[in-house]
């Protein structure tokens, strides 16, 4: 590649960083036939202004710690067998679920606001 190609391909890279703090910038070329790029306007030389659109990239929120989540899990349970609603568990680990009795649904709603306690901050 030629040394004015490849200058031009080094100022449209760094165009992004020279624009953080403008955004505009112009482009001229000398007599030798070479093209800049600049935030000041140039003075006796014909320029054409670029605005420059800088997209930030977006910020991806934390990921929640695993605190966060157990208490998650804790009060989604814990609404869950507030409601009332039929629930089946696997009592025994042999694949069969069996309709959730009032004792066990006293128990896991216990747990589930010991969970809660344990693992939120703010219940």
């Amino acid at each position: 590649m030629s040394r004015p190609t490849l200058l031009a391909i080094a100022l449209l890279v760094a165009l992004p960083l020279l624009a953080s703090a403008e955004d505009r910038v112009y482009k001229w070329t000398d007599a030798n036939g070479v093209v800049h790029y600049t935030q000041i306007e140039p003075d006796k030389v014909r320029s054409q202004a670029r605005d420059i659109k800088v997209h930030t990239p977006e910020v991806a929120p934390p990921k929640p710690t695993p605190e966060d989540t157990a208490c998650l899990r804790a009060k989604l349970s814990l609404d869950l067998l507030a409601k009332g609603t039929a629930l089946v568990i696997d009592k025994d680990g042999d694949g069969q679920t069996e309709r959730m009795t009032d004792e066990d649904r006293a128990a896991a709603k216990d747990l589930a606001e010991r969970q809660v306690a344990a693992f939120c901050k703010t219940p």
